[in-house]
């Protein structure tokens, strides 16, 4: 993965807090575009937690990734990369943000696709280029806490 980016160009490793804070960036960018409801995000990430408990954190942590993304942002502003109604959270609802991962699934559907139509299918120099550059999304994270 490239390096995440805010408003201000790539995020710093300080800017994050903790991992966790990488965590749930990571559990948006998997979920790009797809509306969340807040119980799903603490079932998925905070399943071990007191309920009440998993609610606080995820408000706490949210709050350190929209600052993480926009640091200038205001408290109760409406931001770029979320879009926030009632307890579901949505990431990039403007669809904005280019992940790589996705153009990698992309990329290796279309080779897919292509792959029925010939015996040996030669390898595309997208796929090539996207198995060169990956990278783990968040490398160092840890997942477990």
């Amino acid at each position: 993965m490239r390096a995440p980016f805010g408003e201000e160009g790539p995020i710093p490793n300080h800017a994050w807090h903790r991992p966790i804070v990488q965590r749930l960036f990571e559990y948006f960018t998997l979920h790009h575009s797809r509306p969340l409801a807040r119980d799903q995000i603490l079932e998925e990430l905070w399943s071990k937690a007191e309920p009440s408990t998993a609610a606080v954190t995820f408000r706490t942590v949210f709050s350190w990734l929209r600052n993480a993304l926009e640091p200038h942002l205001r408290a109760k502003a409406p931001s770029r990369y979320f879009q926030v109604e009632g307890d579901v959270y949505l990431f990039d609802p403007l669809d904005r943000v280019q992940i790589d991962t996705a153009e990698f699934a992309a990329t290796i559907r279309g080779v897919l696709n292509d792959a029925s139509h010939h015996d040996v299918p030669p390898l595309p120099q997208n796929l090539v280029n996207a198995l060169t550059a990956y990278r783990p999304l968040l490398p160092g994270l840890v997942l477990e806490e």
